[in-house]
């Protein structure tokens, strides 16, 4: 018996299909609960949801103040400085908002290598 001859896929059409139980949304919920969708690659997988660390470090208040420090001078500056940044921004792969981030951090010398 060949393997062509052995399955054949005309005999495909005359077994039936099985469909998967319709899921309703409860028990997608449940089957949910703890996992999250992500992507590598473009590859999507399911993985167990790991809650994040805080590290309450110096360091780590240290950043954490420079960045709210330049969001508040973002927030409070002059519209002809924004519209500069965002002008600048056109050129390059990022928002004026983030230029504006990374010239101030980089002025304020307060966050830690």
């Amino acid at each position: 018996m060949t393997f062509q001859i052995r399955f054949n896929p005309a005999s495909f059409s005359r077994m039936t299909r099985k469909r998967p139980p319709r899921l309703t949304d409860e028990l997608l919920a449940r089957l949910a609960e703890g996992f999250i969708l992500s992507s590598r690659k473009g590859r999507p997988y399911l993985k167990r949801y790991a809650a994040p660390k805080n590290p309450k470090t110096p360091g780590q208040r240290a950043a954490r103040g420079a960045f709210a420090r330049a969001v508040h001078a973002w927030q409070a500056a002059d519209p002809a400085i924004k519209a500069r940044y965002n002008e600048l921004a056109r050129t390059q792969p990022a928002t004026g908002y983030n230029l504006f981030i990374r010239d101030f951090l980089a002025r304020d010398g307060s966050v830690p290598d």
